[in-house]
């Protein structure tokens, strides 16, 4: 927690954002990996919660990344490569239960983190058009 401070509101956004990325296809395994109705309701509704957090995160990303994407978007890509190594390790058996290889979770918090960092820039420079329009 004081690390996350320390380095600022960006990274704990990053944290946050890497943390509801692995949430993805946990909750997409655990919901295939069993057959009981309440469960799977509750991964769906999680699945939807955690769509609507990426949308939410990537527009706060936007407000503090501003115009430095490359060198913030590679340390994001880096801390969520750890956080993936992390979860596999720790919950690998019910990733695998749910279907998932560990390259086909590495692929898909990667393809997810990639659209929360397009969405970011696109609200960055949305933002920016909008004030020089003003």
């Amino acid at each position: 927690m004081a690390l996350r401070r320390t380095l600022g509101f960006g990274f704990e956004i990053a944290v946050l954002v890497s943390a509801e990325i692995v949430a993805v296809p946990y909750y997409a395994a655990v919901r295939r990996a069993n057959s009981l109705p309440a469960l799977q309701q509750i991964c769906d509704r999680i699945l939807e919660d955690e769509a609507f957090h990426l949308q939410f995160q990537a527009a706060n990303l936007s407000l503090v990344v501003r115009n430095r994407f490359g060198l913030r978007h590679a340390l994001h890509r880096a801390l969520q490569a750890a956080i993936c190594l992390v979860v596999w390790n720790q919950h690998g058996r019910v990733l695998a239960a749910g279907g998932y290889t560990y390259k086909a979770f590495w692929d898909e918090c990667d393809h997810l983190l990639a659209e929360v960092q397009e969405r970011s820039q696109r609200a960055a420079r949305s933002r920016c058009a909008d004030s020089f329009a003003a």
